[in-house]
């Protein structure tokens, strides 16, 4: 019944969707939809919603085999082609989702070609030309190259498999980088089962209110999953710890990648010893606070998931994410008014799956697709929300701009005009020229 009502939303995608959604029947005309505004039932809602999301979404065992199997492929083909000649080590590794354990069935499968030896700016580029030779001659059979962006931070070539259409991504050369990355987030989804499912329901949430595409100038999807690592830091009790803080096995123990220090605590058994997680909170608070976290407070601080210390943002009104080994700011370069556009969603959202959550007497024994079609309806009402405020916000805009224009007028119009007559009994004899 409920899967009917949703054909609008399903049949466009997120970019291509109306402003002004027709009219059409209640999304919630069933009377044994009741709303709720208490925070526990509204919790509860929440829990079974992202968990039967997070259920339906997930990746399964046959679908990430065969992701590695397509890699594995392409490292037999690099092996006997030898494409960098017969002295080059080198191996295609996955990083990404697909490695830090937050995978779903449409997560783009990631590779980057990992070489034994250092290579500097000009060695680097030629084996970039040689990796794009390698997949369009060598791999032809098993991929297509859609493009080629050279001028990013990272140049990566990007395809699509020719044997699974679910299978496409990028590929880069020595993403040393996206492999530590990958490894500390895969560690903390193993401390604690709620971390992925949060994770992933924010991803949704920032897809679906189109703040999730850095293509647009807004923030990525690995930016969002350190926002929720650090919100999961600071709750109170907290339900990680931060692995980079935590006691060494030895004082000396480092992981030297260039100049930057890329070692954490992955031993399970110690982080379990030293870390006693005693939050109780279910999914559905946690889900709650998160959007309360960063609704509530201005972004004047500084998102560090390497250090538990609160550091504010010289920046008034702008929040900075720092990456946890290197010195990069993942919301660099985003303006005032993509920032805005993140705070109000966290807003909206805030509200209104607090004070407006509408939810059934038998939620818990509703299958896992139709819990997650509900929470698409649910994040598509927020988005309408959202760009309502945006278009309002647009035209008091204009307003001001047009009434400053028309005040500017009006006062040019109005100046009094200079007099020039002679005072009186001056007289003055008018010379040729004048008359």
């Amino acid at each position: 019944l409920l899967l009917n009502r949703y054909d609008m939303m399903r049949q466009k995608p997120n970019n291509q969707r109306p402003r002004v959604p027709p009219q059409r029947e209640p999304v919630y005309e069933d009377p044994a939809f009741h709303m709720v505004s208490e925070h526990q039932l509204a919790s509860s809602a929440w829990s079974e919603l992202l968990l039967g999301s997070y259920k339906f979404l997930k990746i399964t065992q046959r679908g990430l085999d065969s992701r590695y199997e397509f890699v594995e492929d392409l490292n037999k083909t690099l092996q006997l082609s030898r494409p960098f000649g017969d002295e080059e080590q080198c191996e295609f590794k996955v990083f990404g989702s697909c490695a830090n354990g937050l995978a779903n069935a449409h997560s783009d499968l990631d590779i980057t070609l990992v070489f034994t030896d250092t290579s500097d700016e000009e060695d680097r580029t030629t084996r970039f030309n040689a990796l794009i030779r390698f997949l369009r001659n060598q791999c032809a059979p098993i991929l297509r190259i859609d493009t080629v962006v050279r001028a990013a931070r990272v140049p990566v070539v990007r395809y699509a498999c020719k044997r699974n259409a679910d299978i496409c991504g990028e590929i880069s050369i020595d993403g040393f980088f996206g492999l530590e990355n990958s490894q500390l987030i895969k560690t903390y989804s193993k401390i604690d089962p709620r971390f992925p499912q949060l994770a992933c329901a924010v991803k949704t949430f920032a897809k679906y209110l189109g703040i999730g595409d850095a293509a647009m100038s807004y923030l990525s999807s690995y930016a969002y999953v350190m926002l929720v690592i650090y919100f999961l830091q600071r709750t109170h009790p907290p339900v990680l710890p931060c692995l980079q803080k935590m006691a060494k096995p030895d004082e000396n123990a480092v992981k030297m990648i260039g100049k930057f220090n890329f070692w954490f605590q992955d031993d399970l058994q110690h982080i379990s010893k030293t870390f006693h997680n005693k939050n109780t909170q279910s999914l559905g608070e946690l889900w709650l606070d998160f959007l309360s976290f960063y609704a509530d407070q201005d972004f004047g601080f500084v998102v560090r998931v390497s250090d538990l210390k609160f550091e504010k943002n010289p920046r008034k009104n702008a929040i900075t994410i720092w990456d946890p080994f290197i010195d990069h700011n993942l919301s660099r370069g985003r303006s005032g008014r993509i920032l805005r556009r993140i705070k109000q969603s966290f807003q909206v959202a805030n509200y209104m799956y607090r004070h407006e959550m509408y939810v059934h007497p038998n939620l818990d024994k509703f299958p896992d697709k139709i819990k997650h079609e509900v929470f698409e309806q649910k994040l598509y009402e927020s988005w309408w929300q959202l760009d309502t405020l945006a278009h309002a916000e647009e035209a008091r805009r204009k307003e001001r701009k047009n009434r400053k224009k028309f005040q500017k007028k009006q006062k040019v119009d109005t100046v009094p005009a200079v007099n020039c007559a002679k005072p009186e009994g001056e007289t003055t004899q008018a010379s040729s020229g004048d008359k």
